[in-house]
């Protein structure tokens, strides 16, 4: 588990993507913790990350291995030591972020970058607020059509980045830096407005 402390009121579990915690997940948290908050990335794989260049693999590993009773345990013990938990997820990780949000009392908010599983859940009624950012460039699901339906959805609110899948990882080959900056502002922005309303 990757973890950081500043001793902050508020706890941001970020879920990992598929490759499990990488260089991506190292960055990521550094720049959660830079505004502040704690940051706990568990590994949810039990194994060294994947690298890039066995997707195949990786996503049948990881679509047996990764679940979202393990994240949503995990959040139960913080919940016990902080004001507010906010579950962050990047593709899988976003879907198992979204997932969580339908239990009461184990977080306050849920953040989802490019979780195109979330098509598979379209069904689920939070039971916290959520912010979901997808790519306007999606190979795997209709983004649009998918956003459409969520965006009926009580307390989620949608925003869409310039680029494909993997916009907000500076270690993707579809990085686009001005995107993944205003995905992240808006990110700080959506917990400060969590954390602020708790107090």
């Amino acid at each position: 588990m990757l973890k950081h402390c500043n001793d902050s009121n508020v706890a941001v579990v970020l879920i990992h993507e598929i490759y499990g915690i990488n260089d991506h997940m190292k960055y990521a948290t550094q720049m959660i913790t830079a505004q502040g908050y704690d940051v706990y990335c568990p590994n949810l794989l039990n194994r060294e990350a994947f690298h890039y260049n066995g997707e195949k693999e990786t996503y049948q590993y990881c679509r047996n291995e990764i679940g979202f009773e393990q994240a949503k345990q995990f959040s139960a013990t913080l919940k016990k030591k902080y004001e507010t938990v906010v579950f962050w997820g990047y593709s899988v990780g976003a879907t198992v972020a979204w997932l969580c949000s339908e239990y009461d009392g184990i977080g306050a908010a849920a953040i989802g970058y490019y979780g195109s599983r979330i098509r598979d859940y379209t069904d689920l009624r939070p039971k916290m607020s959520v912010r979901l950012l997808f790519a306007e460039q999606e190979a795997s699901v209709d983004v649009h059509q998918l956003t459409e339906r969520l965006s009926c959805t009580s307390g989620v609110n949608i925003e869409m980045g310039e680029g494909a899948h993997g916009f907000a990882n500076p270690f993707s080959r579809f990085y686009h830096p001005e995107s993944e900056k205003r995905a992240l502002d808006w990110s700080f922005k959506f917990i400060e407005t969590i954390w602020t309303g708790e107090k």
